[in-house]
C-alpha cells in the first residue's frame, strides 16, 4: 500500500497501539540500504506474527544542526534532493511488484523547524504523517509560543510531536539538562495541543555506547498527567532491558537512529577482519604486518587454505556490494527485529485478534 499519511488514520495507528501496549518503532534514515532494512525487518516479522500489515514509521532529518538525514542520503550534501530520494526509495519498495507493500509505513519529519525545514514541508507535507516541530531549545514560554503557533497551522494534516525540554547532546561537553517536570508537561500539551510529547527522561542524542540512565519513574509520572502519548528520543543510548519498558511507561513512539549504523559497521568490520586476505593483495598484507596493524595469522598456510581458497588476494565474492551489503544487511535487520519485539510488537497481532473476537 502507499505510504499512510491521512492525518486521522494515522491518529487510528497511533491509538491501536496504545490499546494495544506497544510503542511504534520510529527508525531514521540516512540511506538507501536503512530504509530498506526498516521494511525489511517489520516484513520479516510480520511473516513470523503471521500478521502482514504491521506499522512502522520511517523518520529522517533534514534542516536539523545536530545532524542532517537527507544530507547524507546521496553525496550531494543537499538535504531536500536527499528528501526526494528517500521518498521515491519507498514508494519503489511499498510498489505492487514488492513484498514489503502491505505494511503500513508512515514517514515522519524529525526535528522540524518551519523556516530550516519550509521546503521539504512545502514539497512532502502530503506524504508525511507526522513532523516533531523542535522549539526545545527556547525557553519554555517561546517554545511552546511556537510550537502551539505550528500545531494550529498544521495538526489538520499531520500528527504534530512537540519537545518539552531539550534532550542532552552525547559528546557535546555541556551539562545535562533537567529532567521534564510532569506538571510542566500537562501544561505544555494543554496549551500548544501536539499529539505527541518528547519529554526529557535521562536519554541521550547520538550516544554510540550504553551510557544513559533511563528515569523510568520520571516518564510514568508523566505519563500519569498526560497519558501515553509520550514519544522517546536518545533510544539508542538506553540498556536493552529499559527498551522493553517503554510502552508501559507511557510511550508510543520510540525514536532509534544510532544503534543501526552501529551495528551495520561493527559487522562490517567483524567481516573485514576475517576476511581480509580476500580483500587485500598478499604484499598489502604484509605491509600491514610490518607496520604492526596485523599479526601473523594472515600469511599462516591454514587461514590461507581455510579462509582465502588457498592463496591471499582480492576474490569478487568479497570485494563486491554484494558480500558487504548483506553482512550490513542481516546485522541491521536482525538488531531491528530485536527492536520491534522488545517495543511489543506480538501484541498489535494478538490486538487485532482480540478485536475479532470481540
Amino acid at each position: 500500500m502507499p505510504l499512510v499519511s491521512e492525518v486521522e488514520e494515522v491518529r487510528q495507528i497511533y491509538q491501536a497501539a496504545r490499546q494495544r501496549g506497544l510503542a511504534l518503532g520510529c527508525f531514521c534514515t540516512e540511506n538507501q540500504r536503512t530504509t530498506e532494512a526498516i521494511l525489511r525487518a517489520t516484513y520479516e516479522l510480520s511473516q513470523e506474527l503471521g500478521r502482514c500489515d504491521l506499522p512502522v514509521v520511517v523518520g529522517f532529518t533534514a534542516g536539523y544542526a545536530g545532524r542532517s538525514n537527507t544530507r547524507h542520503y546521496t553525496s550531494l550534501d543537499d538535504a531536500l534532493l536527499g528528501a526526494q530520494a528517500l521518498v521515491d526509495d519507498l514508494r519503489l519498495l511499498l510498489s505492487q511488484r514488492s513484498p514489503y507493500r502491505e505494511l503500513r509505513v508512515m514517514l515522519h519529519l524529525d526535528h522540524g523547524h518551519p523556516q530550516r525545514d519550509a521546503p521539504v514541508m512545502e514539497k512532502y507535507l502530503d506524504v508525511l504523517a507526522s513532523v516533531m516541530y523542535d522549539a526545545s531549545e527556547s525557553p519554555l514560554a517561546e517554545n511552546m509560543e511556537r510550537t502551539a503557533r505550528f500545531a494550529a497551522g498544521h495538526r489538520d494534516r499531520v500528527l504534530v510531536e512537540g519537545a518539552v525540554d531539550e534532550i542532552y547532546e552525547s559528546g557535546s561537553g555541556a551539562e545535562k539538562s533537567e529532567l521534564t517536570d510532569p506538571e510542566v508537561a500537562a501544561r505544555y500539551l494543554a496549551e500548544t495541543g501536539v499529539d505527541l510529547l518528547v519529554p526529557n527522561v535521562g536519554t541521550e542524542h547520538r550516544s554510540t555506547a550504553v551510557r544513559a540512565q533511563y528515569h523510568g519513574e520520571r516518564a510514568r509520572a508523566i505519563a500519569q498527567q498526560v497519558g501515553a502519548r509520550l514519544c522517546l528520543h536518545g533510544a539508542s543510548s538506553l540498556n536493552p532491558g529499559d527498551i522493553c519498558r517503554l510502552p508501559a511507561d507511557g510511550f508510543v513512539k520510540v525514536n532509534v537512529w544510532t544503534v543501526l549504523p552501529r551495528t551495520g559497521a561493527q559487522a562490517v568490520a567483524r567481516a573485514v577482519i576475517e576476511q581480509l586476505g580476500n580483500i587485500l593483495e598478499a604484499s598489502a598484507i604484509s605491509e600491514l604486518q610490518s607496520q604492526r596493524y596485523l599479526g601473523p595469522r594472515y600469511t599462516e598456510p591454514e587461514y590461507a587454505r581455510k579462509v582465502c581458497q588457498g592463496t591471499l588476494g582480492p576474490k569478487l565474492t568479497h570485494v563486491t556490494e554484494e558480500h558487504f551489503g548483506k553482512v550490513w544487511m542481516d546485522a541491521v535487520v536482525a538488531k531491528l527485529k530485536e527492536l520491534l519485539l522488545a517495543l511489543g510488537y506480538r501484541r498489535w497481532v494478538k490486538g487485532a485478534v482480540t478485536e475479532r473476537l470481540g
